[in-house]
């Protein structure tokens, strides 16, 4: 078996640092929470809360050179490349093999988030814009080990495709099999916006329409 075919715990580990960075994009579960809220400082703290579904879970481990299936995530290296990422007071916790818990703050908005566009601050207020482009525009600025794990998404808002959702589960169905496709069909992405003055807008949005974005949505 080729040495291509296995993710080392560094890249293991990348996946979920992916999963904050993009809302938890590449999080295979029925409801992954994001929550942003905007302090009077200028100042953002980021609140993630995420799990994948069995099959992708069963999916990455068949592709690690892990041992211990049972093992938690490096929370430590999770923790540094967050920090090197523009993050700061990040704490990690992973109750388990698939479970994952982060907080931590943006404090000059310098890190992927905001950098990509995907979110912004405008007359205090904190909002978040996903298109194709701003999504392009983080893959693009990746580095080579995250690009590969965004790689294993399949996504054609990473590779200037159109698909139709239909199309785009029937292509994961086909190299991962039917129930990994079936987690990510019917997951959902909960996002919460807090500001300054304590307004806050929930939103939740499809992951699968996520991935096969061709217009934009904006939450405020």
């Amino acid at each position: 078996m080729s040495e291509g075919k296995f993710m080392n715990t560094k890249v293991k580990n990348i996946l979920f640092v992916f999963c904050l960075i993009l809302c938890s994009f590449v999080s295979f579960s029925c409801t992954t929470e994001l929550t942003l809220q905007l302090n009077k400082n200028g100042s953002v703290d980021i609140k993630l809360v995420a799990g994948a579904g069995e099959a992708f879970t069963n999916m990455i481990l068949a592709n690690t050179t892990e041992v211990d299936t049972n093992a938690t995530f490096d929370v430590a290296e999770i923790s540094y490349q967050l920090s090197k990422s523009g993050f700061t007071n990040v704490k990690v916790v992973s109750t388990n093999v698939s479970d994952i818990s982060v907080s931590m703050s943006d404090s000059l908005k310098n890190s992927y988030l905001f950098t990509s566009g995907l979110a912004s601050v405008e007359k205090n207020t904190l909002r978040m814009d996903l298109d194709p482009a701003k999504l392009k525009s983080f893959y693009n600025s990746a580095d080579e080990s995250m690009q590969m794990v965004l790689d294993l998404l399949l996504a054609p808002v990473f590779n200037d495709e159109v698909m139709t959702e239909s199309e785009y589960i029937d292509v994961l169905a086909s190299f991962y099999g039917e129930s990994a496709a079936k987690e990510v069909q019917y997951s959902n992405v909960k996002i919460t916006i807090i500001n300054p003055d304590g307004s806050k807008s929930v939103n939740t949005v499809s992951l699968v329409k996520l991935l096969t974005l061709t217009g934009s949505i904006s939450l405020k």
